[in-house]
């Protein structure tokens, strides 16, 4: 899996943030750091883009799929 520079330290503390609250905000700094490209996001992640649009909406969203 290619290397994905400074996420550990930019994560915050997980005694108070939701799963998806963490899979959200892996995904958007990778996001970011491929410049937007979701296929590519979605690749370095091991999902499906599918999968990687449902981890970007709002937690809150998810939390009644």
């Amino acid at each position: 899996m290619p290397h994905v520079p400074c996420v550990e330290r930019t994560l915050m503390p997980l005694d108070r943030t939701s799963v998806a609250e963490v899979q959200q905000m892996l995904a958007q700094k990778v996001l970011d750091h491929v410049g937007g490209l979701r296929v590519k996001t979605a690749k370095i992640l091991g999902i499906f883009r599918p999968r990687l649009n449902r981890i970007l909406k709002n937690p809150r969203d998810r939390s009644e799929e």
